[in-house]
């Protein structure tokens, strides 16, 4: 449920701080929009600090100059995330690049929006804009940031609309969907046959002549 915990409100981060996570730019998003949601605190869960890395110097002296350290929490690893998602209200995923992010699915079946950048595959393809979070554009990052969180942090209608698509969507990755679409794919895949894998061989060498043959050299 959408409720204040302890009188408080909860942003919530995965490991924003590793290189390609772009962390800093969340803070500093969050530095803007502090002053204007007071009780609103930002979580980053798993994340290691080493404050000696310019870059980090470099934030740490603008957190210091907003006066909002008691307002970032950094939880570091966590035994029970789900409670930490629990908690949460708002979930911020900063990457700007991603695979298929564990803790975007891990947020979405917490019934949390979340926030992401358009241009990052695996992010843009989980999160749909004004359905079940908000995407940003990546021009100005922190601006983008600062206008989707003020946005979410103010609405708790449009969190609970968001979320609760969120979490409805998650039923795509389960574990018996996820398993019946492996054994679909097999299945089709061994019905094929040698029909198959010349198929896939024309596809290869298409892509790669020299790679495709040497392959079915080795396989043969």
């Amino acid at each position: 449920p959408d409720v204040a915990v302890d009188g408080r409100w909860r942003i919530i981060a995965i490991n924003p701080l590793k290189a390609n996570k772009n962390g800093h730019d969340l803070i500093r998003a969050f530095i803007r929009v502090a002053p204007l949601f007071p009780l609103w605190d930002l979580y980053i869960i798993g994340a290691e600090r080493d404050w000696g890395r310019p870059d980090l110097r470099e934030l740490s002296g603008e957190i210091d100059a907003a006066g909002i350290w008691p307002r970032l929490v950094f939880s570091g690893t966590v035994e029970d995330v789900e409670t930490s998602y629990a908690d949460s209200h708002i979930h911020v995923i900063s990457s700007l690049s991603e695979g298929c992010p564990t803790a975007l699915l891990e947020a979405m079946a917490a019934g949390l929006p979340s926030v992401g950048f358009q241009v990052c595959s695996g992010t843009n393809e989980l999160i749909e804009h004004e359905k079940n979070g908000l995407l940003v554009s990546e021009v100005d990052r922190v601006d983008g940031l600062t206008a989707a969180l003020s946005r979410l942090m103010q609405d708790p209608e449009l969190r609970r609309i968001l979320g609760g698509t969120a979490y409805s969507q998650t039923i795509r990755f389960s574990s018996i969907e996820t398993i019946d679409q492996w054994e679909r794919l097999l299945t089709e895949a061994a019905d094929l046959g040698e029909a198959g894998e010349d198929c896939l061989f024309r596809e290869c060498l298409t892509a790669d002549r020299e790679r495709a043959l040497h392959d079915r050299r080795m396989l043969r």
